[in-house]
């Protein structure tokens, strides 16, 4: 491409010839002329250099795509030493309060207290308490909670769950929810992780009435290295 510019060079100036005639606007040609030989050197330099520049930009490249690699290690590394469990709450809520929001019949927020056992496919049994916060109309609707399952030796998993609970006209409900954990102690301290649980209870909150339940779960989540 250079040799090509340096002929188009050539042709457009050549001293000893047309840039000596004089004819009406003769300065302006001359001018034009120069100021196109100018642009041409220039090119011819770009070009002279672009085979620096495109090899600069490999290595750019491969560098960038060396450190996309380093990261995508770095993030998939603590999923190796992720584990899963599964188990079933049993549990009943031995306190419950509530409050008529008034805007249409049926629509209440309250608060429930529960308590009851977990039992983990790894043949570990923890107790297990849950704080309940719910916005239910005609017993349906959704809800958040914290919950702490406690293992033998003190050590404790805490987690925030959050979903939804329908009621059935056989006065069952029945309730799903995703959760995350938020803190651990003992060996479970620096815990990270998900879950999720469907379930049923034999009848709707409301203070002093049946309210055993239970909940099947299934959650991945990881430890920091010892």
């Amino acid at each position: 491409m250079g040799e090509k510019i340096g002929r188009m060079r050539e042709s457009f100036y050549k001293p000893g010839r047309a840039s000596h005639r004089r004819f009406p606007g003769h300065k302006e040609v001359v001018a034009y002329k120069n100021k196109l030989v100018d642009w041409t050197y220039e090119l011819n330099d770009f070009c002279s250099h672009e085979g620096k520049g495109a090899e600069k930009m490999r290595t750019k490249l491969c560098f960038a795509i060396l450190a996309v690699a380093v990261l995508v290690c770095f993030a998939a590394a603590p999923l190796a030493g992720a584990e899963t469990a599964k188990g079933r709450i049993v549990y009943h809520f031995f306190k419950v309060e509530r409050i008529e929001v008034g805007d249409v019949p049926g629509h209440v927020i309250g608060v429930a207290d529960g308590r009851g056992l977990a039992s983990f496919d790894t043949g570990e049994v923890a107790t297990f308490l849950c704080k309940v916060m719910f916005d239910y109309t005609n017993g349906s609707g959704p809800f958040q909670a914290y919950g702490i399952f406690t293992f033998e030796d003190g050590s404790t998993k805490i987690f925030k769950p959050q979903g939804t609970t329908t009621a059935l006209p056989s006065g069952v409900s029945t309730f799903k929810y995703t959760y995350t954990y938020i803190k651990g102690t003992g060996r479970f301290e620096g815990i990270q992780g998900t879950g999720s649980s469907t379930g049923k209870r034999t009848a709707p909150l409301i203070p002093g009435g049946p309210t055993e339940s239970y909940a099947d779960f299934t959650e991945t989540y990881t430890l920091p290295s010892r």
